[in-house]
């Protein structure tokens, strides 16, 4: 702009190094006041836009739109339970497959039933497709076993109905089943190949529900004016529960608040996602967050004296940046375009051990389990031998 408009800066630093807030005594601090007092004629950080400001200084034409977002520290990777592997369908969607199967069991056993009446193949039909038989060949066909061996019936040989009634039923089975399957591996290779970290809340609701987190405010921001003329009764009460009796525990800058989101697991603390956190992360020694759904939207710019004669040129220049597309390669060059997912609560990674131990244990369990019912086996055929030994 300097450059453009051919001026001369002299740079000022306010004595409180806030952004700008009216006090309780109606008076302006930080930034604003210097513009308000005509100490300076511009202030070149970006400051929010409110109603409260806009009624003491102007606006030049936005710059940047921005989220306040509340973000905690990131503890604990959430890692794959049992939880995950009925995760990928709903409840609903869990009973109506255990719904199909049930009802594909009992109508091949039934259609073989038929066929082995008024069929001459009675007693093939009868040994394949019994009710038990039927039972697991639609189990195997739903967990994509090729064949099964089930009673009497060698592994690995061609158990295909013989009847077309009977065929018409398998041929469903399959299809029905492959559809399923590959619905349920997708979403499924999405909790493997996702990292997914357990928030304590999402949103602000939430967070006043947890009620065990404190809630860091800048001091001399435009976030406590935000919450407290908020027209959602949601945000009043974060107002009146979090950030008014806190008042006095507001931090002086963005670096203090974000450390003492690392120093303490239940402190949250609202601060700009693309503006300050890329260019403080390298201030704190922590992995931190934001909670998708508990921020706010806003337009920042440069703010600049009422009734300025040089608004309007400051403004067209603006705008000509804006056509010409230098604002937005100034944007991309001084802030970070790929934020969007790194505070999801979820960032894709390679699976490790972590998310697959609950698949070791399980086949442990099948293990332990399958030893224990070969024992039982044993010792009930040894009883059947005496009892018949003796009889």
């Amino acid at each position: 702009m300097q450059r453009r408009m051919n001026f001369t800066t002299v740079y000022l630093r306010t004595e409180d190094r806030i952004l700008g807030y009216k006090d309780q005594y109606g008076a302006w601090r930080g930034v604003v006041n210097e513009l308000v007092t005509r100490k300076a004629d511009v202030g070149i950080n970006l400051l929010a836009m409110t109603t409260e400001r806009l009624e003491a200084i102007d606006f030049l034409p936005p710059i940047l739109n921005d989220r306040m977002m509340v973000h905690i520290r990131k503890d604990k990777m959430e890692i794959s339970t049992v939880r995950h592997i009925l995760s990928p369908f709903a409840l609903k969607l869990w009973l109506a497959v255990s719904l199909v199967i049930i009802v594909f069991a009992v109508l091949l056993a039934v259609t073989a039933a038929i066929n082995l009446k008024y069929s001459h193949e009675k007693v093939l039909a009868l040994r394949h497709f019994s009710l038990q038989n039927s039972w697991w060949c639609v189990l195997g066909i739903f967990c994509q076993q090729a064949t099964v061996e089930i009673s009497n019936h060698p592994a690995g040989q061609d158990i295909t109905p013989r009847s077309w009634s009977c065929r018409l039923v398998h041929a469903t089975l399959c299809l029905t089943a492959a559809v399923l399957f590959a619905a349920y591996s997708a979403t499924f290779v999405s909790f493997l190949t996702v990292r997914r970290y357990e928030l304590p809340f999402s949103d602000f609701r939430g967070l006043l529900k947890n009620g065990k987190y404190r809630l860091g405010i800048l001091h001399g921001s435009s976030t406590t004016n935000y919450f407290q003329k908020a027209r959602d009764p949601i945000l009043l009460d974060v107002y009146k529960k979090l950030i008014q009796p806190n008042e006095d525990s507001f931090v002086a800058d963005d670096i203090e608040g974000l450390r003492n989101v690392c120093h303490s697991h239940n402190y949250a603390y609202v601060i700009s996602i693309y503006n300050s956190i890329p260019a403080l992360s390298k201030y704190i020694h922590c992995s931190i967050t934001g909670v998708p759904e508990a921020y706010y939207s806003y337009t920042a710019s440069i703010i600049i004296t009422k009734d300025n004669p040089y608004k309007k040129l400051f403004q067209r220049h603006v705008q000509e940046m804006r056509r010409s597309g230098i604002l937005n390669r100034i944007r991309k060059d001084a802030w970070w375009e790929d934020l969007e997912d790194d505070f999801r609560g979820a960032s894709a990674g390679g699976t490790t051990l972590d998310t697959v131990t609950v698949f070791y244990h399980i086949l442990a369990a099948g293990l332990l389990l399958s030893t224990f019912l070969v024992v039982l086996e044993k010792m009930w055929w040894k009883m059947r031998v005496q009892f018949r030994n003796k009889s």
